[in-house]
């Protein structure tokens, strides 16, 4: 039924810039953050403007996809042409720092292997995919991030303590 409903409001030519929640989230937004990548897919199609769906806080329909897993969604957007570089937050979180924070980098290898993401890329507290990863003690995920191992990143503070932090990261 969403792909229907959808139809319809693309019939009555809601406009999906405007059509918006107190935070700024647009259908673009939720759609994707619930995985649903048929309605991703017509919205697109229908020319729905992806650089108008940030929130509030600057999350776009590409970062929410990765925080909760729906690689589909994921993977739709960047080949639509989603602006990996233009998806951080306001607090220049990309979609792999939140994929690694909420332990789906294997959801969130592709960006890496092919949107333009970046396991050194620092938000604006300064850690990156890797450091989030490793402070939340998801193993899998820090493994896929470093293969480097022990030293591959250097903070000038220390993360939250713990053997897995200690193991790869070094502090300046």
């Amino acid at each position: 039924g969403h792909v229907e409903v959808g139809s319809l409001l693309l019939a009555a030519r809601v406009d999906f810039a405007k059509a918006r929640a107190a935070d700024g989230t647009t259908a673009l937004f939720i759609v994707a953050q619930n995985g649903y990548v048929d309605v991703v897919r017509l919205l697109l199609a229908a020319g729905v403007d992806y650089d108008k769906a940030r929130t509030d806080t600057g999350a776009t329909p590409l970062y929410i996809a990765a925080q909760t897993g729906h690689l589909d969604v994921v993977r739709l957007l960047l080949e639509a042409g989603v602006d990996y570089d233009k998806a951080k937050t306001d607090t220049g979180a990309t979609p792999l720092y939140i994929a690694a924070q909420h332990g789906n980098v294997e959801e969130g290898r592709w960006v890496d292997l092919g949107g333009g993401g970046n396991v050194k890329t620092k938000n604006d507290t300064g850690a990156t995919p890797l450091y989030i990863a490793a402070e939340t003690t998801n193993v899998v995920d820090v493994r896929s991030l470093a293969p480097a191992g022990r030293g591959y990143y250097k903070t000038k503070h220390a993360p939250r303590q713990n053997s897995l932090s200690n193991d790869i990261m070094q502090v300046d």
